[in-house]
């Protein structure tokens, strides 16, 4: 608790944990934990998040998890009154390069992460409101199940490799499966190589963008 404190208090947001469990060869598993944006809502967060830590980044390279896996959760990104992500706003506080108690650019690898019951939601300022289908201007993927290699978390930029994910979006569109190699930098968002199965149609694509 007091270790989240101070980062509650570098970062100039909320950041609790409610229970920590440390085993062998850098096991850790931590109950609870929640991350909040500027705005007061939920950036993150996770009911159990287990792994094993490969490496601190002490020699550079940030943190390398080998194995994770991640239950109950919710990730929730919004655009904030200044037009930006609320995810940039927490990162950027944390590797501000004006800060002499900034660790620098933030890099975060997992080998192998295993996802069960995750709700994603990406709000902008501006809703679409259709009268169906997916309202992109406030998507909410519920249920989400994932296994995903080499997840790469780059300051702002995230890569993966999807070996299979379902969900389904708030709208009653359902994804049965889905797989390829995503991208996300500068509030675009690339799928390449990658297979989208419903319950009526089965799509293959080289390259697939949204901005």
């Amino acid at each position: 608790h007091e270790a989240t404190d101070l980062i509650s208090r570098k970062l100039g947001t909320r950041v609790s944990v409610d229970r920590v469990h440390l085993g062998l060869f850098y096991r850790v598993s931590i109950d609870g934990f929640y991350v909040e944006d500027f705005q007061q809502d939920t950036l993150l967060y996770a009911g159990r998040l287990s792994a094993r830590v490969s490496s601190f980044g002490i020699f550079g390279g940030g943190v390398v998890i080998g194995r994770a896996s991640l239950s109950d959760g919710k990730f929730c990104l919004r655009e904030t009154p200044d037009s930006v992500m609320n995810i940039k706003e927490v990162i950027n506080a944390f590797v501000d390069p004006n800060r002499p108690e900034s660790p620098g650019k933030f890099m975060l690898t997992i080998r192998d992460l295993q996802v069960d019951g995750l709700d994603f939601c990406i709000e902008r300022l501006e809703h679409r409101n259709p009268e169906y289908g997916v309202d992109f201007g406030s998507m909410q993927l519920q249920g989400i199940e994932a296994r995903l290699k080499d997840f790469i978390l780059d300051g702002p930029n995230i890569h993966t490799q999807i070996d299979c994910l379902s969900f389904r979006e708030r709208s009653g569109f359902e994804v049965e499966e889905m797989n390829g190699r995503l991208f996300v930098t500068n509030g675009c968002l690339n799928l390449e190589d990658a297979r989208i199965r419903t319950e009526r149609s089965d799509i293959l694509f080289s390259s697939f963008t949204m901005v």
